[in-house]
């Protein structure tokens, strides 16, 4: 940012000089992916946002960085995926059991939570939900709604009613688990997609300017070669000019 106005000074990229990121200087490779690409951007600021009264030149210079979510997919996704699965084993235990029922189920429920607790330490403090905590909230949601199945199923009275309750709850907890990893699968790729095209774009046109940036750098290295040719040719003429105009009138 400068100190003089926007109606003083103007910032552009400096064509002269290619930008460059120097990775061996990057510390955090083991959890992020530093792109070799710099995006720089000439905005200015906004009088009506601020409490200056005039607009000031901004030049910002950025670099990209993705996420290596292979932590992320081992340690806190696969553990949520395992837990939600157990779930199922409690149909294998009596209708007539519902504490047996109810005990298996509680406990993976008590065990998410403590889980989500932890995994919540390692993450960062922000104010809106991503993919993960979506996933691992539904999962949660998942086994409190196979709780309550188990408790409704141990109230009904009727024994073909309470086995086509559970058998229908079952299929219908199937169908459920398997539509929430389809949808989380598809926000996935879909996000991954979108990420990786706007990072394209701005690669494409790191590109450009390096391209633009290498082609007047050539320019200017051949009317560097150019001109001493022409100081030379400049200088030879004159000295044949000099030995014509001091060659004498008459000879011997």
């Amino acid at each position: 940012m400068s100190d003089w106005t926007n109606k003083l000074v103007a910032f552009e990229k400096d064509l002269r000089k290619a930008d460059t990121i120097r990775p061996e200087t990057f510390t955090a490779d083991q959890e992020w992916y530093l792109c070799r690409h710099v995006v720089t951007e000439a905005t200015s600021t906004v009088k009506t946002e601020g409490s200056s009264a005039n607009d000031y030149p901004l030049y910002h210079i950025k670099c990209h960085v993705k996420r290596k979510n292979g932590y992320y997919l081992w340690n806190i996704a696969m553990i949520i995926f395992l837990i939600d699965i157990l779930s199922f084993c409690s149909f294998s235990v009596e209708i007539s059991s519902p504490s047996d029922r109810l005990s298996v189920t509680l406990t993976l429920l008590l065990t998410a939570v403590a889980f989500k607790f932890v995994v919540s330490q390692s993450l960062p403090t922000i104010s809106y939900l991503t993919l993960l905590d979506k996933y691992v909230l539904s999962g949660l949601v998942f086994l409190c709604c196979m709780a309550i199945e188990n408790a409704v199923a141990a109230s009904i009275l009727d024994p073909d009613t309470q086995k086509s309750f559970d058998r229908i709850s079952l299929y219908f907890g199937i169908g459920c688990f398997l539509v929430i990893h389809i949808v989380a699968v598809a926000f996935v790729i879909t996000k991954s997609r979108t990420r990786n095209k706007k990072l394209l774009e701005s690669e494409k046109r790191f590109r450009e300017t390096l391209q633009l940036v290498n082609k007047l750098t050539k320019e200017r290295q051949q009317k560097l070669t150019q001109e001493p040719a022409k100081e030379h040719d400049t200088s030879d003429q004159d000295k044949i000019t000099f030995v014509e105009a001091s060659r004498p009138q008459g000879g011997s």
